[in-house]
């Protein structure tokens, strides 16, 4: 059922979905017809009554609605209607960072060195005042914001930048664990070696600050493994290849800065995130445009990109061979699980049980044979299923061969890249999903089932 209302807001159109939350755009009505444009972030209706969840949510709340900053997403309020928690949120009216990057890769056009070193200077204000605040009582909130990447850094269309996303940050007083069930938080490939080991301070920040300005320099980021285990053990024990020898012409003080900030030691890295900011003024300085000016410009070029939750707007499919047969198998609907763990695929069946039947293939073939003999409803592939062959591959090839209208497709990723969106929302994926936290992997599941059937 679509969602049209929550409380007094009108929805426009779903922004985003993760494990936890989901992101509205939405309109509130005032007095002589003046309306105002917020983000409504909330709890997924499936986790609405988990109180782990809403003890996150209220310290996202609590903890950022205290950070007035020009560099920070404001939230607005926190309130509950109907049984469900929602965040109210300054809307930036532009593109996520990962959009901006992932758009210039495709045409081949990477972002000036004066605006890296921008994006780079706003971003260290942000988190230099965040780290610094102070609660009511004058004592330090220590806020730590744990998830610094490019998808949680938005960019106006008047060039402005924005750190947001504070749902996992450590802080003093906080009413929810951040780090249970032995679940690592936030993104595998700007972790700090130290904060693996739950060991987050004001300089693993900063390190994920360098792998962010390290990927908007060289088109990647300075640690690509095929495992998130790999991933962890390389970024603790190997160093990132000099930026200066991966891409020329970067001004020497945004080397060394980057440099510095990716540097496994904690102690290398500056102690404050202001340095940043300050050593990299000359760099910005130095541009002959405003960067600010030059940053619009690509916000404007950006594709607004529909969000993986939700289909895309013409149910694009790849063009089919005329001479395939396309089947429209009889039956009850199902859903189709492809995946080369068996136990992921009994866990998966179990988040399923009760909402549709399901049947399941351990490779890309089993899974088009499968898809071709039974009326599929919702196929959940994992990334890499052997062969060189991906999740996308077989949405592709469903898309050929079987009448796939009314099918939903989620693909199971560690980490979706900005790379992995793009091919995705390309290969008609509805959703993407994360496996690094199963137990979130599982209600989300479960809940695009129930919307499915």
């Amino acid at each position: 059922m679509k969602l049209e209302q929550i409380g007094p807001y009108r929805i426009v159109r779903r922004i985003g979905r993760g494990g936890m939350a989901e992101v509205f755009l939405a309109r509130v009505a005032g007095a002589d017809g003046f309306e105002r444009e917020v983000v409504v972030k909330r709890v997924l209706p499936a986790l609405a009554h988990e109180q782990e969840f809403i003890d996150m949510f209220r310290d996202e709340a609590r903890i950022t609605a205290q950070l007035r900053h020009g560099n920070i997403a404001q939230v607005l309020d926190f309130r509950e209607h109907d049984g469900q928690y929602y965040l109210l949120l300054e809307y930036v009216d532009g593109a996520s960072l990962a959009n901006i990057l992932a758009d210039g890769a495709a045409r081949k056009v990477p972002l000036p060195h004066a605006v890296v070193a921008h994006v780079l200077s706003e971003v260290a204000r942000a988190l230099d005042y965040a780290h610094r605040k102070r609660g009511a009582d004058g004592g330090p909130l220590g806020v730590v914001h744990r998830d610094v990447s490019p998808s949680n850094v938005l960019v106006s269309r008047d060039g402005e930048v924005k750190l947001t996303d504070f749902g996992i940050a450590r802080a003093s007083g906080r009413v929810s664990e951040t780090t249970t069930g032995g679940r690592i938080k936030g993104k595998f490939s700007y972790m700090a070696p130290e904060a693996v080991f739950g060991e987050a301070t004001v300089r693993s920040d900063l390190y994920a600050l360098g792998v962010m300005g390290w990927e908007m320099l060289a088109g990647a980021r300075p640690f690509a493994t095929p495992t998130n285990e790999a991933q962890l053990v390389h970024q603790a024990t190997a160093s990132a290849r000099p930026i200066g020898e991966v891409v020329s012409g970067v001004p020497q003080p945004l080397a060394d800065m980057v440099m510095r900030l990716v540097n496994r030691d904690p102690e290398v890295r500056p102690a404050r995130a202001a340095i940043v900011a300050d050593t990299l003024g000359a760099v910005v300085s130095a541009s002959e445009r405003s960067v600010q000016e030059i940053l619009a410009e690509r916000v404007v070029e950006t594709p607004r990109t529909r969000p993986m939750t939700t289909p895309p707007p013409s149910r694009k499919r790849a063009p089919r061979d005329r001479h395939a047969e396309v089947t429209e198998p009889e039956g009850p609907a199902m859903a189709l699980v492809v995946d080369s763990s068996p136990t992921a695929r009994a866990l998966l069946k179990r988040a399923l049980d009760g909402v549709m039947p399901v049947v399941e293939g351990a490779d890309f073939d089993e899974g088009l044979g499968i898809a071709r003999s039974r009326r599929i409803a919702l196929v959940l592939a994992q990334y890499l299923l052997g062969g060189g062959r991906t999740g996308m591959d077989l949405c592709r090839e469903l898309r050929r061969h079987v009448e796939t209208e009314h099918v939903t497709f989620a693909l199971a990723v560690f980490e979706a890249t900005p790379a992995i969106e793009q091919e995705a929302r390309e290969a008609g994926v509805n959703l993407v999903v994360s496996k690094s936290d199963p137990k979130a992997l599982l209600r989300v599941v479960r809940e695009l089932a129930i919307a499915t059937a």
